[in-house]
């Protein structure tokens, strides 16, 4: 019973829409390290067919185009785990689906100003239509993701990271297709403690590739949409004070009393009694 709840949890929360966001800053976690990042953000389209009069049919597969008239909330918890000082592993669930990462620093990890990374993650989800309500669909979908972070580091507890990405969907189902999506986005980040910090990120992106069989060869296709992302995350660290680069300050000496000048223990000596001549 309990397994089927929690495979149930998991269907719910992976079901959703395509997410461009990454929450991500350039620099991978210290090594044994971990980071749990709650977010939470919406997004919307700008779509050249909804103003228009004509019937048009989908030109590009896997983009929620059902939900182009209504704004979609994204709600996901990430947890990522620090294995190497170039290198991290992640993990999130949530509205965008069950998606697996990972992160590559590029740039010398001494380097304090500038990062370069590579964060490339695969993630499966199901899609939520809006057909007269929204309903759980049954058709799988799959991403593939390949964002170049870049982050500048003016000040120590302020990031800014500026992101190209390109993500390609794979659509199962009645409408399978591919589609292949390019767009960017821009990040700021601030650690109030090396424990806990925010972070704020806007993304924009639009299909540039993609098949669909014309289920109507009389009715034109619709243009790509432009899709816009944004959130806010909650960056929380966990680890010891040594790992996470907290400088601890070192215990007190303990007094130690001072030692004589020869070095030996003072001791009473015999009691020494005159004798008279």
């Amino acid at each position: 019973m309990n397994c089927r709840l929690a495979l149930a949890v998991v269907a719910v929360a992976a079901t959703g829409c395509t997410s461009f966001s990454s929450f991500q800053t350039a620099r991978p976690l210290r090594p044994r390290t971990v980071q749990l990042t709650p977010a939470i953000g919406g997004q919307g389209f700008i779509d050249p067919a909804a103003t228009s009069s004509t019937p048009t049919q989908l030109s590009y597969p896997a983009i929620d185009y059902a939900m182009t008239r209504t704004p979609f909330p994204l709600v996901d918890v990430e947890a990522r785990f620090g294995v190497h000082e170039r290198a991290d592993l992640g993990v999130r669930l949530g509205l965008s689906g069950l998606e697996l990462s990972g992160k590559v620093l590029l740039t010398p990890p001494e380097w304090k100003l500038v990062a370069v990374a590579l964060a490339p993650s695969v993630r499966g989800r199901l899609q939520l239509t809006n057909t007269g309500g929204f309903s759980f669909g049954s058709v799988e979908l799959a991403d593939f993701s390949l964002p170049l972070l870049v982050e500048v580091d003016p000040i120590e507890p302020l990031q800014l990271v500026a992101g190209l990405k390109a993500l390609f969907t794979v659509f199962g189902g009645a409408r399978s297709g591919q589609t292949l999506s390019l767009g960017g986005s821009l990040g700021a980040g601030y650690w109030f403690n090396p424990r806990f910090g925010l972070l704020l990120e806007a993304d924009l992106f639009r299909p540039v590739y993609g098949y669909q069989p014309q289920t109507n060869p009389l009715q034109p296709r619709a243009p790509a949409p432009w899709l816009l992302q944004g959130g806010l995350a909650f960056r929380i660290r966990l680890g010891r004070a040594a790992d996470l680069g907290i400088e601890v300050p070192p215990p007190p000496p303990e007094e130690v009393a001072p030692a004589p000048a020869s070095g030996l223990p003072l001791t009473p000596g015999p009691e020494v009694v005159p004798v008279p001549l």
